[in-house]
């Protein structure tokens, strides 16, 4: 199973397999105006070891454990693109929480989650500048490497036409092999700059790779607690009378039998 950070139209996949719990974050709204003009995008994975699904809304993003499926079903039930309520299924059967304060504990439980995200988004979109302008040094460097090739073939035929009227002395010559060895040292200075650049950005990617790899750890860690943290919720929100049902919920589709061939 995969994490998803989703928001506005934009995927952010993370890549690994964590506590059975599927987090997407995104604009509901966006989403949903979109789901007719385009292709929908590749469902998530079912939170296959998850107890059972929930949406959190909250305005125009969303918090999703659980499926596509269970998305744009919870979604269906919104009364208003900026409705905040909470769904889930729990027994077969579907509920909504439209309570305030029980919205704002639900919230709570995923400050951690969502801050670790954020910053996780943040670092991809930073990498991403700096591969950019590793890429745009890259092609200064390839053609200072080039000019300082022209230079040095220059050179060699000044020295060449030097060594024929060594005796008698060229001052045009003198003066042009001056200037070549000039630039020679000017360009060689910018690629030592355009060097020490790269190595900056080399070094930062590092440091947000080891970050990145790090926010990993803590998610799996946030989100363990999140789902145990959740469940416990909505057992008080059963319990006190907080949880409106809704209907049964449909059962899961048989999977088609494969045709045999022959």
């Amino acid at each position: 199973m995969r994490w998803m950070a989703w928001r506005g139209r934009r995927w952010l996949w993370a890549g690994l397999v964590l506590s059975g719990l599927l987090l997407v974050l995104g604009s509901s709204a966006a989403r949903a105006a979109a789901a007719p003009a385009k292709p929908a995008p590749s469902k998530p994975t079912p939170a296959a070891s998850s107890e059972f699904p929930w949406v959190l809304f909250k305005g125009s993003d969303s918090t999703l454990a659980g499926s596509d499926e269970d998305w744009q079903r919870a979604s269906s039930l919104a009364k208003s693109p900026s409705e905040r309520f909470l769904w889930f299924r729990r027994d077969d059967r579907e509920y909504l929480v439209r309570d305030l304060k029980s919205l704002s504990d639900a919230d709570k439980l995923l400050k951690s989650v969502t801050k670790l995200l954020d910053e996780q988004r943040s670092l991809s979109d930073e990498e991403s500048r700096l591969t950019s302008q590793q890429e745009q040094l890259a092609t200064q460097q390839d053609e200072l490497s080039g000019e300082l090739t022209n230079v040095a073939e220059e050179i060699t035929k000044v020295t060449t036409e030097m060594a024929k009227v060594a005796e008698e002395g060229d001052p045009n010559l003198e003066a042009l092999q001056d200037e070549l060895n000039q630039r020679t040292e000017s360009l060689a200075v910018v690629q030592d700059q355009l060097a020490s650049q790269q190595q900056e950005i080399s070094t930062r990617r590092y440091d947000i790779s080891r970050r990145q790899q790090e926010i990993l750890g803590l998610l799996d860690e946030a989100m363990r607690s999140v789902r145990a943290e959740m469940a416990r919720l909505i057992d008080r929100l059963l319990d006190q009378g907080k949880a409106e049902a809704v209907s049964a919920a449909a059962p899961p589709s048989a999977p088609t039998p494969a045709r045999s061939q022959g």
